[in-house]
């Protein structure tokens, strides 16, 4: 009996010490996991142009299995793995590229891993890829010569992506491109080109223009016309004086003849100019100014529109009758008068030194094409800045040029400033012809003229500075 005692008390002892590190172990044991996911991050993208961008990631864990590859995923709509790259294994930091994208496109990219266990993302990141730059309007073109003028622009978004070159583009062509005639102002998100090298008389169309990494982009479009081309400095200034008495059947016998113009090329509207000064006392006798005539008719009453003065009054003559008997009186001798005629397709106005002075009704109907218009007198007088306009001009447009040249003006038909063309009171029978200053080729011919005295010759100017 003692022996079995015994051997119940070990074998309770055993059981429970057994229970104490059954409990023992439930209380400190964590039960071990297998292998994971990888852990990373995704690093901001940089280096953006329109079609490449830069990325990449960091992965702090590889799960417990080696990685076996990393790199990006991306597309265009939130969780996209429409495009990816690859770069390298193992856990740390990688970069790559973003490539053959699209631009003015807004893009989602992930990093990622993988491992055995299989692959895992970085948090996503959106990016827009750059555009070509936006401009304002193209600047007005100003500053305009014959040969020169001013433009520019200022950019109002470079596209996200550094600006290579702005300026201004111009052609004959319209919508120009740097393909054509370009200035180049550096990166200035504004700018002032200055054009050179233009042609006088020629219409140009201009752009502004900006340039990234993405490409080209132009401004509005805008246009102007060059001036004719001034003449060489006025070192000669002259005015061309007629002489007396050189009449043949009551009409100057010698005269200016200009080139291509006949009096059914006066448009419905126009104006005719003249700078004029009586040289001697008020004659009785009267004197042309200027005339359009049939070279085969005689007489001024067969003349199909003439000008003239007689005594101290200004008469106007169309289709062989008076009209406007008294344009205006009270001339005296030495006096510069700056006159105008304009006609607006009803009234025949007259205006001297910008002040209107008589208005008459006339239809003027008839113009036939073999009426050549021609400049002279039978009575000395001085005569400069003879211009012809294609519309009837206002009394501010007569003030405004009338003490000035109208070198490049637009309407201009013709124009005789008689500068450059001879020595004034000199011998200039090698003097043949009179330049059209309009840029129009009407160039003015001399019959019959001597040009080697004082009178029927060039003389000082009676104007100055133009």
């Amino acid at each position: 009996m003692k022996k079995i005692i015994i051997l119940a008390i070990v074998f309770s002892a055993f059981i429970g010490n057994a229970q104490r590190t059954m409990f023992g172990a439930q209380n400190n044991y964590v039960a071990p996991t297998g292998p994971s996911f990888p852990v990373l991050v995704t690093t901001a993208v940089t280096a953006i142009t329109g079609t490449t961008a830069a990325s990449g990631g960091t992965i702090t864990s590889d799960g417990g299995e080696p990685v076996t590859s990393r790199g990006l995923v991306w597309g265009t709509s939130p969780g996209s793995t429409t495009f990816s790259a690859t770069t390298g294994t193992g856990i740390g930091a990688f970069s790559t590229s973003l490539t053959s994208l699209n631009s003015s496109t807004t893009y989602y990219v992930r990093a990622f891993a993988t491992n055995s266990v299989g692959t895992a993302y970085g948090n996503e990141l959106s990016f827009t890829t750059a555009s070509a730059p936006t401009l304002a309007a193209t600047t007005t073109v100003a500053a305009i010569t014959s040969t020169t003028g001013t433009s520019g622009g200022s950019v109002t978004s470079t596209g996200g992506a550094a600006l290579t070159a702005v300026g201004v583009c111009w052609s004959t062509s319209t919508n120009p491109t740097t393909a054509n005639f370009f200035t180049n102002n550096g990166t200035t998100t504004s700018f002032t080109s200055n054009m050179t090298g233009l042609t006088a008389s020629t219409t140009y169309y201009v752009r502004a223009y900006a340039t990234n990494s993405v490409g080209t982009s132009y401004g509005s479009q805008v246009s102007f016309t060059t001036p004719a081309a001034v003449p060489p400095a006025l070192s000669n200034q002259a005015s061309f004086r007629w002489g007396v008495n050189q009449v043949a059947n009551n009409m100057p016998s010698y005269y200016l003849e200009a080139s291509n113009l006949t009096l059914s090329q006066l448009p419905t509207s126009w104006t005719i100019q003249w700078t004029y000064k009586i040289d001697t006392d008020i004659p009785s006798t009267d004197g042309m100014h200027w005339y359009f005539q049939n070279p085969s008719t005689t007489m001024k009453y067969n003349t199909q529109m003439h000008f003239y003065q007689i005594n101290g009054q200004l008469q106007f003559w169309y289709n062989g009758n008076s009209y406007a008997e008294y344009l205006m009186t009270g001339m005296t001798a030495g006096t510069i008068y700056k006159l105008a005629v304009t006609y607006d397709g009803t009234n025949l106005k007259t205006y001297s030194n910008g002040v209107l002075m008589s208005t008459f009704q006339i239809n003027i109907t008839l113009k036939p094409t073999d009426s050549t218009l021609r400049i002279g007198s039978n009575v000395a007088r001085t005569m400069d800045e003879f211009r012809i306009w294609n519309s009837a001009l206002t009394v501010n447009d007569i003030i405004a040029n009338k003490d000035a040249t109208v070198y490049g003006s637009t309407g201009l038909m013709l124009y005789y400033n008689f500068n450059n063309q001879g020595v004034a009171s000199g011998n200039n029978t090698s003097v043949t012809s009179v330049t059209d200053q309009s840029g129009n080729n009407r160039h003015g011919t001399f019959y019959n003229v001597p040009l080697n005295s004082t009178t029927n010759n060039f003389v000082t100017s009676i104007v100055s500075g133009y």
